[in-house]
């Protein structure tokens, strides 16, 4: 089926029990970990706790051992595994619910999920502090006491910048120009002259 799956970690050819199983088959670290999960799903499949049935009514070593074996098609699999302690005596895995079984998908599948979670969280957050506009802020510096209020003594007018004081000048050409303008037309009607 699709939904079924078993628990590996990304490191598991780099694990010490792997190579040393490799060391006593004289299988390559690929083979051994192919065939653990050849165990590993076959104990998962058939097993609720890590016994299987057929381990169970053996009850002997040499059986689970060349069961185990005709399972891997590697002779001396099932005791390299037992040597590293991945093995019972009794031929269950130890550590069985911690890593194979509904509840350990369960909590796996947890993990996961909260895993995206948070991961989703951060990406909002980053997203949120990188798409938020600056806000704009004024300086806005206290306004001085007026004079006569115990604020000390009354401040000299501020100088006129030059933009300031070519904008006043303009504006009073602009006022002569215009009363110029206004007494050149009352001469006009007064005298009676004008336009045709």
């Amino acid at each position: 089926m699709a939904g079924d799956w078993i628990k590996i970690e990304h490191i598991i050819h780099e694990k010490p029990e792997v190579l040393h199983i490799s060391q006593i088959t004289g299988i390559d670290v690929f083979g051994v970990v192919g065939r653990l999960v050849r165990v590993w799903s076959w104990y998962d499949a058939h097993t609720t706790d890590g016994c299987c049935a057929f381990v169970a009514h053996a009850r002997n070593k040499m059986s689970t051992d060349a069961q185990l074996d005709a399972l891997t098609c590697c002779a001396g699999f099932a005791s390299a595994m037992r040597e590293v302690g991945w093995l019972t005596d009794a031929g269950s895995l130890p550590n069985f619910d911690v890593h194979n079984g509904k509840t350990a998908k369960r909590r796996a599948k947890a993990a996961i999920s909260m895993q995206k979670s948070r991961c989703a969280n951060v990406a909002r957050a980053r997203n949120k502090t990188s798409t938020r506009e600056e806000k704009r802020r004024e300086y806005n510096p206290p306004k001085p006491p007026l004079a006569g209020q115990g604020g000390g003594p009354p401040r000299r007018p501020r100088r006129m910048t030059r933009l300031e004081a070519n904008l006043e000048r303009l504006r009073r050409l602009g006022e002569d120009e215009a009363r110029r303008m206004r007494e050149a037309e009352g001469r006009d009607r007064s005298t009676g002259g004008g336009s045709p």
